[in-house]
This record gives C-alpha cells, sequence and structure tokens, in this order.
C-alpha cells in the first residue's frame, strides 16, 4: 500500500482536491486493479472458502481431520492421492499486494478434496509439505482463484 500511497499522497499535496486530472483517474483506476481488487477478490473467496472450518494434522498417527459446516474427513496420511499447491506468478515479486495469497488442495484416493488456505494456515507456503510430508505439485496463474474440480475414483 505504500507504492499506491506516497504517489497518491504527492498528487494530492501538489494539485490537491479541486483539479483532478483525466490521467490521475486512469492511474488510480489502473492502481486500483492491480493492487486492491485482486485482494478483495480472493480474500473473500478464501474466507467464505475456510470459514468455520477447522484442519487438524496429527504427524504421530499420520491422520488429518478437517471440519467445516458442508464436510466432516477424518482420513489417514495413505488415503491422499495428491498435494496440489496453487499461487500466482507474483509469488516472489512482493510489490504485489496478492503475492501471499495460496492455498492447498489435498485429494484423497475417493475423490474428495480438502482446500487449505493461506488465511486458515500461517506460512502455509512452508509447512504444508513438511506437516504431510508429501511433495505439492504446483500450479501457477495470475491470481490463485479457488477451482474445484471433481476428481474420478482411480
Amino acid at each position: 500500500m505504500i507504492i499506491v500511497g506516497i504517489p497518491l499522497i504527492c498528487y494530492l499535496y501538489m494539485f490537491g482536491f479541486t483539479k483532478l486530472h483525466g490521467l490521475a483517474i486512469v492511474a488510480v483506476v489502473i492502481v486500483f486493479s492491480l493492487m486492491v481488487l485482486p485482494v478483495l477478490i480472493l480474500h473473500s473467496q478464501y474466507y467464505k472458502q475456510n470459514r468455520k472450518s477447522e484442519f487438524i494434522v496429527d504427524k504421530r498417527n499420520r491422520e488429518i481431520f478437517y471440519h467445516s459446516p458442508k464436510i466432516n474427513i477424518e482420513s489417514s496420511f495413505d488415503n491422499i492421492r495428491s498435494l496440489e499447491s496453487y499461487c500466482s506468478f507474483a509469488e516472489k515479486q512482493a510489490i504485489y499486494t496478492f503475492s501471499d495469497y495460496r492455498y492447498f488442495k489435498i485429494i484423497l484416493l475417493d475423490g474428495q478434496e480438502i482446500i487449505i488456505t493461506s488465511l486458515m494456515m500461517y506460512d502455509i507456503k512452508n509447512k504444508m509439505e513438511e506437516l504431510l510430508s508429501i511433495k505439492a505439485e504446483r500450479h501457477f496463474g495470475f491470481l490463485a482463484l479457488i477451482k474445484k474440480r471433481n476428481y474420478a475414483m482411480p
């Protein structure tokens, strides 16, 4: 937000509120579209996905528990088909406000999927693979929007 705030404060100091030039309006729309809107979209989607949910990993007994208003899953690590990581292309570019938004999908052998977002787990980028002892398949996009798929039984 500092990247957005400093130029805006300089502009307002130099020209005030009375002179809002067309170029300033275009600049504000571009900055809003690239910095603020993606965060609003991702944050609301991630919040909706993991609201009132609980995710527990029992490493000793190699079990996972996921409880939400929609589904309740208790499963062994052995029932995990794959682990997928979804993040934006901008994950290494700290200037983008949405670069830290990411989520993981745990796909079970029976086709069920558990989606854990960065709002639900602190430092999900470094902890999820370590907790489950599984290497994640990486997927990149402009934004890490949650997409649900139905996985067929093997």
